[in-house]
C-alpha cells in the first residue's frame, strides 16, 4: 500500500472515531437522563446536566426553568409529587454539530400514558464531557438541523417501507451512486445485486427503528432487525444527499471475497457507529 494512501486512511480511522465517540457519549448521556428522570435519582441528573447559567428547563406545563439552581429544584419537587415512572420513547435522532448536539424523540409518559409526547435537548461539550444544557418536554425546543431531520426521517422510514415490503425497486431508487451492500452472511458488494439482496430481504420479518445519528457529512441509522431465527442491529448510512450509501446487514462481521482485508477494513471505515 502506498504511504499516502495509508496515512489517508488513517486520517479517516482518526477522523471517524471521534466522531462515534461523540454520538455514542450523547446517546450515553441521553440514556442516563431518561434512567435517572424515571428512577428520581437526582443526584445523577446532577451529574448529567451543566452547571452554568444559561441552561433551561421547560416543563410539561410550559413554565421556563432557567439556571442549574433552579432546575435542581424544580426537578427535585418533581420526583418528590410524581415518584418513579416510565418513560417509552421512540423515533430517537441524534444531531451532532462541533461541541453542540440535539435530540429528538416522541415519547409516553406513564402518568399520562393516553397523552402522545415530544422531547428536545441540547447538549454542549464542557471540558470534554457531554452535558445537558437543555431540555423541553413538550417538544417545542428547536433542535440543531429541524428541517433535515424532518427528510432525514422521512428518507429512515421509506428504506423501512421498502425493506420490509421486499421492494427492491422503491430501494434502487433511494440509493446513492457509491452504494455499498453488506449482506446477512458478511460479504460486501459494490452494486446493487438484485438476486442478493432479494434472497435477503425475504428473510425479514421485522425492523425496528433504534436511533438516528445526524453529523455534517453523513447519517446513520440503527435498527434491531428480526430474521425467523436470528435478531440482530444493522446499519444504514446516508450522504448529505439523504442518498442511501450503505446496508449493512453484518456489522460484525468479516468480509469474505477477493481482496478481504482491505475490504472489510473499508467497510468499517464507512459503516462503523456506536455500541
Amino acid at each position: 500500500m502506498k504511504p499516502q494512501l495509508f496515512i489517508t486512511i488513517l486520517l479517516l480511522m482518526a477522523c471517524f472515531n471521534v466522531a462515534s465517540a461523540d454520538v455514542g457519549a450523547i446517546y450515553n448521556a441521553h440514556i442516563a437522563w431518561k434512567t435517572a428522570f424515571e428512577g428520581v435519582d437526582i443526584a445523577a441528573v446532577e451529574t448529567i446536566w451543566s452547571h452554568t447559567a444559561d441552561t433551561t428547563l421547560i416543563t410539561l406545563d410550559g413554565k421556563q426553568k432557567n439556571g442549574w439552581k433552579e432546575i435542581q429544584a424544580t426537578l427535585f419537587l418533581s420526583f418528590q409529587l410524581t415518584g418513579e415512572t416510565n418513560i417509552s420513547e421512540s423515533n430517537l435522532l441524534i444531531t451532532l454539530s462541533g461541541n453542540t448536539a440535539s435530540a429528538t424523540s416522541d415519547y409516553r409518559w406513564s402518568p399520562l400514558p393516553d397523552v402522545p409526547l415530544s422531547a428536545t435537548e441540547l447538549y454542549r461539550k464542557e471540558d470534554g464531557v457531554w452535558k445537558m444544557i437543555a431540555q423541553d418536554g413538550t417538544g417545542g425546543l428547536e433542535p440543531l438541523r429541524r428541517d433535515d431531520e424532518t427528510q432525514l426521517r422521512e428518507q429512515v422510514q421509506q428504506t423501512h417501507d421498502a425493506l420490509v415490503g421486499a421492494d427492491l425497486d422503491a430501494l434502487l431508487g433511494l440509493i446513492a451512486d457509491d452504494f455499498t451492500y453488506i449482506a446477512l452472511n458478511g460479504t460486501v458488494h459494490r452494486e446493487f445485486e438484485k438476486a442478493i439482496i432479494g434472497s435477503d430481504l425475504g428473510k425479514i420479518r421485522n425492523l425496528r427503528l433504534k436511533v438516528i445519528y445526524l453529523t455534517d457529512d453523513s447519517a446513520t441509522a440503527i435498527d434491531t432487525l428480526t430474521l425467523a431465527d436470528d435478531e440482530r442491529d444493522i446499519q444504514l448510512v446516508y450522504n448529505t444527499d439523504w442518498k442511501l450509501k450503505t446496508i449493512n446487514f453484518a456489522p460484525s462481521s468479516l468480509a469474505v471475497g477477493p481482496n478481504r482485508k482491505i475490504a472489510t477494513r473499508w467497510a468499517r471505515i464507512k459503516t462503523q457507529t456506536p455500541d
